[in-house]
């Protein structure tokens, strides 16, 4: 995962896009961090921002991912809830979200349509204390496009 980390970050410029502006995120006054796409580092040869609906889209590539600055006010686990979109014709497909030594791997569940967008509850992911780099990446090649997602929102496990 460190090396994954290493390769992922060494000295590639991430893309830019109207609308999207990348920026270390705090926790909101109820204690949980949220990570919108528009706060997203996008890395790769597909995965862009969509504006009409905010969303992180075209991620068709184990070469696309977004990373999220946060500042984690402590260490522990913390519930990963996604709003997203994944029409049920490509769902199915594994996603990873990673601190760089900590990993939650899930499979995406459909929506219906890549129009229609849920609250999924992905997993746990161990998360210390401090400035922090969330990652999230497919875990194999999309048969399609993996998932659309307008944001993710950590909250402290009780």
């Amino acid at each position: 995962a460190d090396v994954v980390a290493f390769v992922q970050g060494a000295g590639v410029a991430w893309k830019q896009f109207a609308g999207n502006e990348p920026k270390m995120l705090k926790p909101d006054e109820d204690g949980s961090i949220t990570l919108p796409a528009s706060a997203a580092e996008i890395y790769g040869p597909n995965l862009i921002f969509e504006p009409h609906y905010g969303n992180l889209g075209w991620w068709a590539s184990t070469d696309d991912f977004a990373r999220w600055t946060v500042q984690m006010p402590s260490s522990g686990d913390w519930l990963v809830e996604v709003d997203f979109a994944c029409d049920d014709s490509t769902a199915g497909g594994m996603i990873r979200f990673s601190t760089g030594t900590r990993m939650l791997t899930a499979r995406v569940p459909g929506t219906g349509s890549w129009d229609t967008y849920h609250t999924w509850r992905a997993g746990t992911l161990d998360i210390a204390r401090g400035t922090q780099q969330i990652t999230v990446t497919a875990v194999a090649a999309p048969q399609s496009a993996l998932i659309d997602i307008r944001s993710i929102r950590l909250v402290p496990a009780e």
